[in-house]
C-alpha cells in the first residue's frame, strides 16, 4: 500500500491551517465551494482571496497549493476520507517537527481537514487529474540535443572528411517509484514528423475543447 508523504514545500501551509481560527476555516471552505472545478490554483487564489481577508495572499497561495495536492493524493490513493486524514495525521507526527506534531488538537484538526477536503469542485478536479494520470508512464519533461558529428576516414589522425547534424530526443517520464529517461536519435525528417504529430494533436485538442463549449461541459484538465 502506498504511503502518504509530506512534501517539504507543504509543511509551512499545514502549520498555517492548524493556526486558522474556526470562523476563517468556515469562510475558506464556503469560498472554495464556489470555485469552478476547472480553475487552476492561481485562479482559485484570486477567486477565494476576497472572501478570506484574514488570510494573507502568500499564505492563501500556500494553503491552496497544499489542498490541491492533498485532493490529488486522496484521489490517487483511493482512500476513504477518514482513513486519508488519519494517514495525514500520522505522516505529520512522523516528520519529527514540533510544529507539525499533533497533540490535544488532533480531533479539531481532523474535523478541520474533513471540511476542507470535502469541497465538491475540488473533488471533481482531483478525480479528473487522477483519471488523466491512470497510466503506467506519465510524461514529465523533454529536451532535444543537437550537435555536429564528424566522420573520419580510415586514418583517424587525418582531418574529418565530413560531418552531419545529429539530434537526440530526451524524454523524462514518471513511473511508480521515481523517474526514468528515454533517449532517441532523430534526423531532420524525424523532427518534421514529430512537429506534425504534435501540431495535429494540438489541433484535435482545440477542436474537442470547442465541442465541450457547445455542449456546456467544463473542460476540467486542459
Amino acid at each position: 500500500m502506498a504511503r502518504l508523504n509530506l512534501p517539504e514545500q507543504h509543511r509551512a501551509a499545514l502549520v498555517k491551517v492548524r493556526a486558522l481560527p474556526e470562523a476563517v476555516v468556515r469562510q475558506l471552505t464556503t469560498a472554495l465551494g464556489t470555485v469552478p472545478p476547472s480553475a487552476k490554483k492561481a485562479e482559485a487564489v484570486r477567486a477565494v482571496s476576497p472572501h478570506v481577508p484574514d488570510i494573507e495572499a502568500c499564505d492563501l497561495e500556500g494553503i491552496l497549493g497544499l489542498l490541491y495536492s492533498l485532493y490529488q493524493a486522496k484521489a490517487y490513493l483511493e482512500r476513504p476520507l477518514p482513513d486519508f486524514i488519519s494517514e495525514l495525521c500520522s505522516a505529520m507526527d512522523a516528520e519529527g517537527i514540533p510544529e507539525l506534531r499533533l497533540g490535544s488538537d488532533r480531533a479539531v484538526f481532523q474535523d478541520r481537514m474533513r471540511a476542507l477536503l470535502s469541497v465538491e469542485p475540488l473533488e471533481v478536479l482531483a478525480k479528473a487529474y487522477a483519471l488523466q494520470r491512470e497510466h503506467e508512464k506519465i510524461f514529465c519533461d523533454a529536451r532535444i540535443f543537437t550537435d555536429l558529428r564528424p566522420v573520419f576516414g580510415a586514418r583517424t589522425d587525418d582531418p574529418a572528411i565530413g560531418a552531419f547534424v545529429a539530434h537526440t530526443l530526451k524524454i523524462v517520464y514518471h513511473v511508480a517509484g521515481g523517474h526514468r529517461e528515454l533517449y532517441c536519435a532523430l534526423d531532420a525528417e524525424d523532427l518534421a514528423k514529430l512537429k506534425a504529430v504534435v501540431e495535429r494533436a494540438i489541433s484535435k485538442a482545440n477542436s474537442l475543447a470547442r465541442l465541450l463549449e457547445t455542449k456546456d461541459i467544463q473542460n476540467l484538465v486542459s
